[in-house]
């Protein structure tokens, strides 16, 4: 996807979740997030407060990201951390897989010494890939671009007001689960187009997660990228490159 001159990536995510939501876990979370930034501040020195409210409760964002922290040489890369959940994120333009791979890696390894793992907790592991495509809402019909470009076929009576909203799941295939979402969407708030997230998620105990999740992430990478070759088969992958 990142050779692709006209490449219409625009966020891939690689992301760890887990249960916390007892208030040891919480205070866990609070001790884990204070060493993830004094170990990572060198490299990840921007730190966003995503909470809306300081006076809710810790509790009221499991599973939420709560704080951002941007790379200081590349605002595309960032990792986001919240109870229960981990991410790491590039935004934006010049995503090289190799580079993802290895920033991940290094925010993980460090993820990985300061959490306190419990084998008989399960965690699951995803990498999503969000792309946007540019598309003529007035003079044409989502409908037929997907049929035709996407080689997608959706009843037209569900979309009469050429807009778009489509999610499927294909669950248990080989221990991961596959998932689609099609939508109208906007990119930078102004561009409206259609959006694509495909994601593999894998759930095991977090030992095994958290032992094989290089293995994991590039086999979930290859997959992905497949996907989209073959979503994209055709006329659309020609324009793309």
């Amino acid at each position: 996807m990142s050779n692709l001159i006209n490449a219409p990536l625009n966020e891939v995510i690689f992301e760890l979740r887990w249960k916390s939501d007892t208030s040891v876990e919480l205070n866990q979370f609070q001790l884990l997030l204070g060493s993830m930034f004094s170990s990572l501040k060198d490299k990840y020195p921007n730190k966003e407060n995503l909470m809306p409210d300081a006076n809710l409760p810790l509790v009221a964002f499991i599973q939420k990201p709560t704080y951002r922290f941007r790379s200081a040489n590349n605002v595309n890369k960032m990792f986001q951390i919240g109870p229960g959940v981990l991410s790491f994120n590039f935004v934006g333009q010049n995503y090289d897989w190799e580079d993802f791979r290895d920033s991940a890696k290094d925010v993980i390894s460090i993820f990985k010494e300061l959490f306190d793992i419990n084998n008989d907790n399960d965690m699951q592991i995803g990498l999503s890939y969000i792309d946007f495509f540019h598309f003529d809402f007035q003079n044409n019909k989502v409908i037929d671009y997907l049929r035709e470009y996407m080689h997608i076929n959706i009843e037209t009576d569900l979309f009469d007001t050429n807009t778009i909203s489509f999610n499927s799941t294909s669950g248990d295939i080989e221990d991961k689960t596959f998932n689609i979402a099609i939508n109208t969407g906007f990119r930078n708030k102004i561009e409206k187009g259609i959006v694509v997230n495909s994601k593999l998620v894998k759930s095991d105990k977090q030992n095994i997660i958290l032992g094989d999740y290089e293995n994991i992430l590039n086999s979930f990478h290859e997959e992905l990228s497949a996907f989209f070759k073959k979503l994209t088969d055709g006329e659309l992958y020609k324009n793309l490159k």
